[in-house]
């Protein structure tokens, strides 16, 4: 990606510089890091990277779930916003290349969000219907 340094200092301010909104599981240095390898235009078993609209990173796997392995599903590993422009504009993109990539399925997730509600409600806007919950335990 050209934009990479701008990229990924957008990714640090968004991540509060240390990530104090993200999942205390969450190794902010190891996601760093991996995003701007990507950016970097290295690559990476299993990830690739997209700026849509010039406003958000998407970091995403491409992939068959052992229980769809007819279709091809866009996974979510990372998404925030990186500069100024609608989310709608970025969803649509999101779509694009989903369908570029041959995938039938997009899977989004709130997993780092702030406020996974909002995010829930902002996906729901464009077409995400909510097909799970995750339960976490630390051992």
């Amino acid at each position: 990606m050209e934009r990479a340094p701008e990229i990924m200092a957008a990714v640090m301010r968004r991540a509060g510089g240390k990530g104090k909104n993200w999942d205390s599981r969450t190794d902010i240095e190891a996601a760093i890091a991996i995003a701007q390898a990507l950016a970097d235009g290295q690559e990476i078993p299993g990830l690739q990277a997209a700026v849509l609209n010039n406003s958000h990173l998407l970091i995403y796997s491409i992939g068959s779930p052992w229980f769809s392995s007819s279709k091809v599903w866009l996974i979510e590993q990372f998404f925030i916003r990186i500069g100024r422009g609608p989310v709608s504009c970025a969803m649509r993109d999101l779509d694009d290349l989903a369908r570029a990539q041959g995938a039938t399925t997009v899977v989004m997730a709130t997993s780092l969000a702030a406020n996974d509600t909002a995010l829930g409600r902002l996906y729901a806007q464009h077409g995400y219907g909510a097909q799970s919950t995750q339960h976490i335990k630390e051992l």
